[in-house]
């Protein structure tokens, strides 16, 4: 009975969107039209229709699929490392060094970013003075290179919180069990 007040709240403020989205996606040119033309399905037929979308969704599982796996795996790696028992001064200098990506804003992760794997940025410099490449690489321009660009900067922007919620699972768990382990 505590519940019912919010959740009916929260329903209504969701399904009130959902049901105009809904309506909206029956006509044709809702926010260019002052009088828009009822098509029904047809809207929902050519999308699926158009070869732009289903690459559309593929790249979208893609990049959910890439993007959890890479949190999952270098957060729980993290995690298990900064776990051990090593110096305390180390230990303290690796949690704050692997918290930073967490700190800062959206904003600024992507600027930084942009300016990193810009074809004249430092990671093409340093690429091509290593002898790695031997011509700049655009990195968010190459249909080939883009998505591995974005789930890089994703799992560099995210696995610190899969970190820091793995990290206090594994402080959680008694010494006994570890030992007996």
């Amino acid at each position: 009975m505590f519940l019912l007040p919010g959740l009916l709240i929260l329903s209504t403020l969701l399904s009130i969107p959902l049901y105009k989205v809904f309506e909206y996606s029956l006509y044709d040119n809702v926010i260019i039209n002052p009088e828009p033309q009822f098509v029904g399905l047809d809207n929902y037929v050519e999308v699926i229709g158009d070869s732009g979308y289903w690459q559309a969704l593929w790249n979208t599982f893609l990049f959910t699929v890439g993007s959890v796996i890479g949190h999952m795996v270098i957060g729980t790696s993290l995690a298990m490392l900064v776990n051990a028992n090593i110096n305390k001064r180390a230990l303290t200098f690796f949690r704050t060094l692997l918290i930073l990506p967490w700190i800062f804003t959206a904003v600024v992760v992507a600027l930084n970013w942009q300016l990193l794997l810009n074809p004249f940025g430092v990671v093409n410099y340093s690429l091509e003075w290593l002898g790695f490449i031997s011509e700049p690489l655009d990195w968010f321009g190459d249909a080939d290179l883009a998505m591995w660009s974005l789930l890089l900067v994703s799992t560099w922007r995210g696995y610190p919180f899969i970190m820091i919620s793995f990290l206090s699972g594994l402080q959680s768990v008694p010494k006994e069990l570890y030992e007996a382990a």
